[in-house]
C-alpha cells in the first residue's frame, strides 16, 4: 500500500508459487484501496469504472491505479516480461 500511495515503484509484481494465491493477494490490495482512510488521504486510487465487476470475482490478476502504478500477479512458473 505504501508503494502504491507514494508511487515508490511504477510497476509492482506479486509473485507466488500458484497464480491463484498471487491473484487473491492483488484482489485484497484493490479492496484495501477502498478503505476510508486511504480514500480521504490519497483519493480514489482504484479505477472503479473499469474493474468494478472484477472485485466481485474471487481473483484479480492485474490493474492500474489512477496515479499510474501498475500491479500484476504472476506465479513462479510464469515468465516475467
Amino acid at each position: 500500500m505504501w508503494c502504491i500511495c507514494y508511487k515508490v515503484e511504477p510497476h509492482i509484481v506479486v509473485q507466488s508459487y500458484e497464480s491463484n494465491l498471487s491473484s487473491e493477494w492483488v484482489r485484497n490490495v484493490a479492496k484495501m484501496l477502498f478503505k476510508r482512510s486511504i480514500v480521504n488521504d490519497y483519493g480514489l486510487l482504484f479505477p472503479l469504472e473499469t474493474k468494478k465487476d472484477d472485485l466481485k470475482k474471487k481473483s484479480l490478476h492485474n490493474f492500474d491505479t489512477t496515479n499510474g502504478v501498475k500491479i500484476n500477479s504472476k506465479s513462479l512458473r510464469q515468465v516475467l516480461r
